[in-house]
């Protein structure tokens, strides 16, 4: 009798941590079900579609097409068409009405270097550069931030037919291209802040693969700045083989006043006083010598050159065709 009650006894605790088991298993399926089955969230439709951008569609759009969905992971793809004047309203209101002709984000090259050619994109703390190759100026777009914290957009408007612009949009909420792109760095003179993009190293020497070169003071760290205090407000020019490439007035780790080796006023493409000036220094492949020269407000003279092999020289990428 003892003994059957203590097999009974056994037997119905087996039981109930079985059903523990189970109800914990069952639950859990319950919660990973519902969990999928609200992974892919809201479908969009017109007046979400219209909210999240801010904007009302054009009175006269065609075509609209759609996919994706709101929620954790989710996306938006979007395409229609609209008359020049409805397009050209509904395009003002996202990107604040800034596309680059020639562009076409769905079909870039980024890089970290801000090449004349490329255009800035920001759409997180750090920019990034980027260009499209063989796109006609018909074709316009940009990458940017909504107002929604976290909400980015691709937008590009094909203005090829003048009766009817196709718009295409893609609104994502992760990074997936917004990441900087950190470029390779060359410093020419160890002891002197003084950093080049553009040339990139190779066996024993340097290739100039997108035609330009991009100069920097370097003053990036406190360090840096406290070492060279006294390039501040100074005079820059730099030199190739001698021949005057660029002069700019050194503010931090800023250019300001820049002028070409003509001494006319360069136009700028990524802001009135950039960490780098870009340029084209259409130099042949073989030796060829840097030297840079900083006048300071106190008359004292840093002079420094650097001797380097160029291996391969290639010209500045064309990002429009016309």
């Amino acid at each position: 009798m003892i003994r059957w009650l203590e097999t009974h006894s056994r037997f119905v605790l087996t039981l109930a941590v079985t059903g523990v088991i189970i109800a914990v298993i069952l639950t859990s399926i319950q919660r990973a079900g519902y969990i999928l089955r609200n992974w892919n969230g809201r479908e969009w439709n017109v007046t979400s579609i219209e909210q999240v951008l801010g904007v009302q569609f054009p009175s006269d759009a065609q075509d609209l097409h759609f996919e994706g969905h709101q929620g954790r992971g989710g996306y938006l793809e979007l395409t229609f068409s609209a008359s020049s004047s409805g397009m050209n309203t509904f395009m003002g209101n996202l990107c604040d009405n800034v596309f680059f002709s020639g562009y076409d984000p769905f079909n870039t090259i980024d890089r970290g270097e801000p090449f004349t050619f490329a255009h800035r994109i920001s759409v997180e703390q750090f920019p990034y550069y980027s260009y499209s190759l063989n796109t006609p100026n018909t074709i316009a777009g940009n990458r940017c931030q909504t107002d929604r914290p976290g909400h980015r957009l691709q937008v590009r408007v094909d203005r090829s037919n003048a009766s009817a612009y196709v718009a295409r949009i893609h609104l994502f909420f992760t990074c997936q291209v917004c990441e900087p792109v950190y470029p390779p760095t060359v410093q020419p003179f160890p002891e002197f802040p003084a950093m080049l993009l553009g040339l990139q190293a190779e066996n024993g020497g340097y290739s100039l693969p997108f035609g330009e070169i991009c100069y920097g003071v370097g003053l990036y760290s406190r360090y840096s700045r406290d070492q060279w205090q006294d390039l501040e407000g100074g005079t820059l020019k730099v030199l190739f083989d001698g021949n005057l490439a660029f002069s700019a007035i050194v503010s931090e780790n800023r250019l300001l006043s820049i002028r070409d080796s003509n001494h006319n006023n360069v136009e700028l493409h990524h802001g009135n006083a950039p960490e780098y000036y870009c340029f084209e220094p259409r130099l042949e492949v073989g030796p060829h010598q840097l030297s840079v020269e900083i006048t300071t407000l106190s008359g004292l003279i840093h002079q420094y050159s650097w001797d380097f092999q160029l291996l391969d020289a290639s010209p500045a990428p064309v990002s429009v065709s016309q």
